[in-house]
């Protein structure tokens, strides 16, 4: 027979069998996971008509010559790429992105499959809904750990089951409170400063300056910049016709002086009579405002070597620039207002010939009750409140010229110079729970009480249910901050945890209160912003059922509960091989390892298995329409091919047979 004829045979065979190949690809285009196959054809046996010589000195080598008798199948191969997914909004369907498999049990072998349609049955187990077979992976313990070591297992969802009460160990706080609330004293303050002066005791010793005598005139003043500066002025050497003309020699010189002028003056005094040298202070003030001089023109002047200020408690009321015409003995000035209390401030101050500003201030404190008047630094007469809080203080001085001597005293308003307040306060509250499920709420009451010589502290004091309950332990402590707002001690006064007793039957609640790391941003702060401090969270829980679970892309399951709270129950766990090609068939979507597929290398995604898992998806077959339908002319051309071979031999057939006729 002709073998050509039996090569078109197998031609037909195994176009066939590649037809079959399309066609079950074709069918399972909308199959969950499945992975199309596909056919490769590799030649059949030659046979060998002559044999290859090899080239001589005389002719020429000679290649073999062999003739095929067909064709047979080289491979089926399964097709692992991926899939695209399709999203079902079905918690329990799961798609793989990347390698693996899921691996489901009949009890007995463990089968793997790119078919994520997973359902929860009648007793929380998740099982593969065309055969019943349970989805592996690894179960949590009750504290929703996983631990690498348990076994795989089958994944049952505990839905109807309880998880007990846990009482809470931890609240913890953030945000901020704000650092300018801390309590401040009410201040009335009334402007009495005055210049500084300098007066000469009497007329110059000589009018005549002689350098390296008597021209060296050296004068210490406040500047304007807060600071002190001293300067030595050379008076111009001559007989100067009068005291005017020597203060216009010290004035044009201190004009000269770029850190004297616009600081001092020098003017025309008198002194029993005689003209005499003068040297204030342009501005006014109080101690802080001084003014010295010294030098051998000093003393040629008659000026005193004392400090001059401005004005202190030790002014003479008289000497004071608002004293217009000078008070008489028995001129009074009337002290009215309230005390921080609101309670009435009422008295007189009789005046006495050489009367201090410190007698008027000795009369006003006979009369405040719970303020101070006092001078500052500045000139300034201050009605201080003793006590740190919101106050109703007022001053009013009124002057009384009893004896009608024309005494005029332009007594200053006293207004508030700092307004009183109460220490500023903020509540944080929480709801905690008991071993029996039962909450109780934590309400934490910040109150500033910082002080200039104490800054950045607060106290803080727990109340649990209104102050129905009355914690044992570690319910008052004080927290304290670092200049920059961060935290630096948060502490109990007795150094104890949080506890009470709820009074139910549950065990005795021991809470820590968590503010943050010292030197932290993370916890409480104190900072210039609205307090916003909150107790964020805390560890406790009441009963619960569970309601939902969640997958995440690495497996985890995580159960939704009605107590809010979260727990991971279990993990599904995914397979790998060597060789995926390997695995054979089983039917419903399933694969079982072979010899030459490798032992299956199980689990999670994304740490021992490169691959992750898409919750609510599935893997829709990879089977591409447009491949196989070219596939499938190719085939069909190559069946037709094969069978007209076979047709054209049995036609030379023919024609040998007709030789004999």
């Amino acid at each position: 027979m002709m073998r050509s004829l039996f090569a078109g045979v197998s031609g037909l065979k195994n176009h066939q069998l590649q037809m079959d190949v399309i066609g079950h690809n074709i069918a399972n285009v909308n199959t969950v996971g499945f992975k199309a196959g596909r056919v490769t054809f590799q030649e059949s046996l030659s046979q060998m008509l002559r044999a290859a010589s090899r080239p001589t000195e005389e002719s020429g080598g000679l290649n073999p010559l062999q003739v095929g008798t067909g064709m047979t199948i080289g491979s089926i191969d399964t097709v692992f790429t991926q899939g695209s997914l399709q999203p079902t909004g079905v918690m329990t369907d799961l798609a793989i992105q990347g390698d693996g498999f899921f691996i489901v049990s009949d009890g007995a072998l463990h089968y793997y499959t790119r078919s994520g349609t997973f359902q929860v049955d009648a007793n929380g187990t998740l099982v593969h809904p065309s055969t019943g077979f349970v989805l592996q992976g690894v179960m949590a313990d009750a504290d929703g750990n996983i631990e690498p070591s348990r076994p795989v297992q089958n994944i049952v969802l505990p839905f109807g089951q309880k998880v007990p009460a846990r009482a809470t160990t931890l609240v913890s706080f953030s945000c901020n409170l704000d650092a300018d609330t801390q309590a401040l004293a009410q201040i009335l303050a009334g402007d009495l400063s005055s210049h500084a002066v300098l007066t000469a005791t009497g007329a110059p010793t000589s009018l005549t300056i002689v350098a390296g005598t008597n021209d060296t005139l050296t004068i210490t003043v406040d500047n304007d910049a807060g600071g002190t500066v001293t300067r030595s002025l050379t008076l111009t050497a001559g007989t100067y016709a009068s005291v005017d003309d020597l203060v216009a020699e010290i004035n044009a010189k201190i004009r000269a002086d770029n850190s004297l002028n616009g600081e001092v003056v020098a003017e025309l005094g008198s002194v029993g009579g005689a003209s005499v040298v003068q040297l204030r202070t342009v501005d006014t003030g109080g101690s802080s405002t001084q003014l010295a001089a010294s030098g051998n023109a000093a003393t040629n002047l008659k000026l005193p070597a004392t400090t001059a200020t401005g004005t202190t408690a030790a002014t003479a009321i008289n000497s004071l620039p608002q004293v217009v015409t000078a008070l008489s003995a028995g001129d009074k000035i009337r002290i009215s207002g309230l005390n921080p209390d609101g309670s009435v401030a009422s008295g007189t101050y009789t005046y006495a010939a050489g009367d201090t500003v410190q007698d008027l201030l000795d009369a006003i404190n006979a009369v405040l009750v719970g303020a101070t008047a006092s001078m500052d630094s500045e000139g300034r007469l201050l009605v201080t409140d003793n006590t740190a809080a919101s106050s109703q203080t007022s001053l009013s001085l009124t002057l009384d010229d009893a004896d009608g001597s024309g005494s005029v005293f332009r007594i200053p308003q006293l207004n508030v110079y700092q307004e009183g307040r109460d220490a500023g306060t903020h509540t944080a509250s929480i709801d905690v729970y008991d071993s029996l499920g039962q909450t109780h709420n934590l309400a934490v009451i910040f109150t500033n009480i910082s002080t200039p010589s104490s800054p950045n502290r607060w106290s803080w004091e727990v109340v649990v249910d209104d102050g129905k309950i009355t914690p044992t332990s570690g319910s008052k402590g004080t927290v304290s901050f670092n200049a920059d707002g961060s935290l630096l001690v948060f502490s109990s006064n007795d150094g104890q945890p949080l506890s009470f007793n709820p009074g139910n039957g549950a065990d005795t609640v021991t809470i820590t209160l968590d503010a943050g790391q010292g030197s932290g941003f993370a916890g409480i702060t104190q900072l210039r912003s609205v307090s916003t401090t909150v107790a964020k969270s805390q560890n406790g829980y009441g009963m619960g059922n569970l309601q939902s679970i969640a997958v995440d892309e690495s497996g985890r399951i995580t159960g939704q509960f009605s107590n809010g709270v979260s727990k991971v129950l279990a993990q599904v766990l995914l397979a790998n091989f060597s060789n995926p090609a390997g695995l054979v068939h089983a039917g419903n979507n399933l694969y079982l390892e072979t010899a030459n597929s490798g032992n299956a290398v199980k689990g999670a995604a994304g740490t021992t298995i490169a691959a992750t898992i898409t919750p609510g998806a599935l893997e829709m077959s990879n089977v591409d329409l447009a491949a196989e339908f070219t596939d499938l002319i190719i085939a069909q051309r190559g069946f037709q091919a094969n069978a007209r071979v076979i047709a054209t031999s049995d036609t030379i057939l023919d024609e040998i047979v007709r030789l004999k006729r």
